[in-house]
């Protein structure tokens, strides 16, 4: 019997798929990088991106394509961008994004990000973004990276 189960799970783990969803840059519509819950296969023309500390609401996340290996860090208030030496972009939490609209404290948080993030020359990644919240990125300053369900596959 364990061996059955065994067998099984091993199936199981070697039919399993990883999602890789695109993400694209604002305002332009370039395809920037693709992100995934867990390592799958390398993209040659852009980065994917995985998780790889999650500590709280904040996350680590590991680009990887084309030969190069960075990383980007999840920020919750301006403060964090002063510590990002060498990062290619920061990242907002994706738990932030569920209520971005203009006027409500997270849009007021991201457009602050938003705000330093383009005076230090940095993309800002505005995760999970709905219809609204794609509405309210396109008027935010600097490049914005976004993924979520109101991006094309």
């Amino acid at each position: 019997m364990y061996s059955t189960l065994l067998e099984r799970v091993e199936h199981i783990r070697a039919v399993k798929t990883v999602s890789i969803e695109p993400v694209y840059e604002l305002p332009n519509g370039r395809l920037v990088g693709r992100w995934a819950s867990e390592p799958g296969p390398e993209d040659r023309d852009v980065w994917v991106a995985v998780p790889v500390n999650i500590s709280g609401p904040k996350c680590r996340w590991r680009l990887s394509g084309g030969g190069t290996t960075a990383e980007v860090d999840d920020v919750l208030e301006v403060a964090d961008l002063t510590r990002i030496e060498t990062a290619p972009a920061v990242r907002i939490p994706g738990s932030l994004t569920g209520n971005l609209r203009l006027g409500t404290p997270a849009g007021l948080l991201v457009q602050r990000l938003a705000d330093a993030a383009a005076r230090r020359g940095l993309p800002l990644w505005v995760p999970n973004v709905t219809t609204e919240a794609l509405r309210f990125a396109l008027r935010l300053p600097g490049a914005v990276w976004v993924d979520g369900p109101a991006v094309p596959r």
